[in-house]
C-alpha cells in the first residue's frame, strides 16, 4: 500500500513538472520579440507566437494557422525555403541561420534571419517544422549603407590618387615652359621676335599654373563651406555677351561656330544672382564645350520660364557616356576614355559650376549623348517679368514664331552630322526630346511612353523595317503623327510608302521642320 501510495504520489507530481514546464516554456515563446512557428510536414502552420504576429503584421484576431508558410515569403525565394525542408526532412540537416526576403500580411517585403529544424517524435522520425525568425531589416540596411560608403570612399580615394598624379603633370609642364624659355631668354644674340615668343609661352604658362591654383582654392572654399555669394541685379544678355567676347578668339581659332543667344532684350533680361559666380560657371561650361569639340558649334543661351531664368551651353563634341553622367559633377572625376587623354584638367571644373549652381539657388544638369555631342543647362530663381521676345539670334529662327507648350517628341534616328544639328536645333525648344538610335528602341520607348506626341524617324536607322515599324506604331497609337526622313539621300526608299503623316529629304532645311513640328504639336491628336 505504501509502495502503491509514493508511486501514485510520483506520478503526480510528474505530471505536475509537466504541465509547470509547459507553461513556463510557452510564457518564454510568448515573450519572445523573434517569431516562432510550427509547421507541419505539409507547411501549413500549426502554432505561431505572439512575436509572429507582431513581425508579420498580421491584424489582431486572425487566424492564421493552416495557411502555407510560402504565403509569408517573397516569390523570389520560395525555391530556396522549399529545397532547405527538404533537405530537413529527408538529409536531416542541422539547424543553421539564413537569410531570406519575406512578405508581411499587407504585402510588404522586408528580410528575415531564419533558422530552422526537425522537432523529433518518440519514434525518432520528423513531425514537425521549427521555425524561428528575426526581422533583420534594418541591419541589412545598415549593411548596405556601409557597403556604399566603403565603396563611395574607394572610390574617392582613387580619384584623388589618380588626381594626385594629374596635378603633377598639370603643374610640371607649365614649370618646365617657364624655367626652359626663362633659361633661353639669356641667351645671347636673341632678337625682338624671338624674345616675344618665349615671352608668351611663359605668361601663357604662367597663367595656366594661377588657372589650376585658383580651382584648387576654389575647392577647398566650397569644401570648407566658406563660399559667400552677393546678389544684385544683373542683366543676363550682358553676362552672356562677355561670356561670348572672352570666348570667341579661341573659337575662331578652332574654326568652331560660337553662337550666342539673346532673346529677350536687355531690359527684359534681369535676375537677381551673383554676378561673377554666373560668369564663372559659364567660363567653365563654356571652356568645356570647346575643349570637347573639334567641329561645329557651341551655343550659348538662356529662356526665361515663369520666375526663374534657365541659362545653357550646348555643343556637338564628343559627347559624355550615360555611365559617366552622374560622376561627371563629382570632385576629381575625369571621363578617362582614349578619346579624352590628349585633354588637360584636373577634373575639377564641373564640381566648382555645380557648387556655384548651387549657391545661386539652381541646379546644373545635362544631356549628353556619345558622338552627339552636351547641353549642359541651369536655373536660376528670382525672374519676375512676363518678357517679350525679339528675335532669337539662333539659326535665324525668330523662337516667337514656335512654342507649341511642354510636349515630347520620339526621335529615332542614326548618329550622323545632320542628325547631329538637328538634335542641337530641336533642343533649343519647348520640347521634350525622347532617343532612339536604333529601331527596336525606338518600338520598346513608343510602346511604353503613352506621351508621345510626335515621332520623327530617320530611314537610314540601320537594323530597321521601315513599313513593319510604322504599321505597327500605327496600331498602337493611330492618333500619335509619324514624320520620316531621308538623311542620307533626296529620296524616300520605295518600301516606305505609307503609314506616316508627313516625309522630308535631305535637302529640307530646319524652317521646314519647324512647321511640321507646329502643325502636329499645336493641334496634336488625342485618342477618342
Amino acid at each position: 500500500m505504501i509502495q502503491t501510495f509514493k508511486r501514485g504520489n510520483q506520478t503526480e507530481n510528474g505530471g505536475k513538472n509537466i504541465i509547470g514546464s509547459e507553461c513556463y516554456f510557452r510564457t518564454l515563446i510568448e515573450l519572445s520579440p523573434d517569431a516562432i512557428l510550427v509547421a507541419d510536414l505539409e507547411g501549413k502552420i500549426k502554432f505561431r507566437s505572439a512575436g509572429a504576429i507582431s513581425i508579420f503584421n498580421v491584424p489582431p484576431g486572425l487566424d492564421v494557422t493552416g495557411t502555407s508558410l510560402l504565403n509569408w515569403v517573397d516569390s523570389s525565394e520560395h525555391k530556396k525555403v522549399m529545397a532547405r525542408i527538404r533537405d530537413i526532412l529527408v538529409k536531416h540537416d542541422a539547424p543553421d541561420r539564413r537569410e531570406y526576403l519575406l512578405r508581411k500580411y499587407d504585402g510588404t517585403i522586408f528580410w528575415g534571419e531564419i533558422v530552422s529544424s526537425r522537432v523529433i517524435t518518440a519514434r525518432d522520425t520528423p513531425d514537425e517544422l521549427l521555425i524561428v525568425c528575426r526581422d533583420i531589416t534594418e541591419r541589412k540596411r545598415n549593411e548596405e549603407e556601409l557597403i556604399k560608403a566603403k565603396d563611395k570612399a574607394e572610390e574617392y580615394d582613387r580619384l584623388k590618387n589618380s588626381f594626385l598624379q594629374n596635378i603633377s603633370h598639370e603643374i610640371r609642364t607649365p614649370m618646365n615652359a617657364i624655367v626652359g624659355f626663362a633659361s633661353l631668354l639669356i641667351e645671347p644674340g636673341l632678337d625682338y621676335i624671338e624674345r616675344k615668343e618665349y615671352s608668351e609661352v611663359i605668361i601663357n604658362s604662367s597663367n595656366t599654373l594661377l588657372s589650376l591654383l585658383d580651382e584648387i582654392l576654389e575647392v577647398s572654399n566650397i569644401e570648407a563651406g566658406t563660399l559667400k555669394t552677393k546678389s544684385e541685379e544683373i542683366c543676363i544678355n550682358s553676362v552672356l555677351r562677355s561670356v561670348y567676347n572672352k570666348f570667341s578668339g579661341l573659337a575662331k581659332q578652332k574654326n568652331i561656330n560660337l553662337i550666342l543667344d539673346t532673346p529677350y532684350p536687355d531690359d527684359e533680361a534681369c535676375i537677381p544672382a551673383d554676378a561673377i559666380l554666373l560668369k564663372q560657371v559659364l567660363y567653365i561650361l563654356t571652356d568645356n564645350a570647346l575643349k570637347f569639340t573639334d567641329s561645329g558649334f557651341v551655343h550659348l543661351g538662356y529662356s526665361l520660364k515663369g520666375n526663374e531664368a534657365v541659362l545653357f551651353v550646348s555643343d556637338t563634341g564628343i559627347g559624355i557616356p550615360l555611365d559617366f553622367q552622374k560622376k561627371i559633377f563629382d570632385n576629381f572625376f575625369r571621363v578617362e576614355k582614349p578619346e579624352t587623354k590628349q585633354f588637360q584638367g584636373l577634373g575639377l571644373g564641373l564640381a566648382i559650376a555645380r557648387a556655384y549652381v548651387t549657391a545661386l539657388g539652381g541646379d546644373l544638369k545635362l544631356t549628353s549623348f556619345p558622338g552627339l555631342g552636351s547641353k549642359f543647362y541651369f536655373n536660376i530663381p528670382g525672374h519676375g517679368k512676363n518678357g517679350k521676345k525679339h528675335p532669337s539670334h539662333t539659326y535665324g529662327i525668330e523662337a516667337k514664331d514656335f512654342n507649341p507648350g511642354t510636349r515630347k517628341i520620339l526621335v529615332a534616328m542614326d548618329i550622323n552630322a545632320y542628325n547631329i544639328s538637328l538634335w542641337h536645333f530641336l533642343s533649343n525648344y519647348n520640347v521634350d526630346i525622347v532617343y532612339a538610335h536604333e529601331g527596336k528602341d525606338a518600338m520598346e520607348i513608343f510602346r511604353t511612353n503613352n506621351d508621345i506626341d510626335l515621332v520623327l524617324m530617320d530611314t537610314s536607322l540601320p537594323d530597321t523595317n521601315f513599313a513593319e515599324t510604322i504599321e505597327e506604331m500605327k496600331k498602337l497609337k493611330s492618333w500619335v503623327p509619324v514624320r520620316i526622313h531621308n538623311s542620307q539621300t533626296d529620296e524616300i526608299e520605295k518600301p516606305v510608302t505609307s503609314g506616316y503623316d508627313d516625309s522630308s529629304l535631305k535637302s529640307s532645311g530646319n524652317e521646314e521642320l519647324l512647321k511640321t513640328i507646329r502643325k502636329f504639336l499645336l493641334g496634336v491628336r488625342c485618342a477618342s
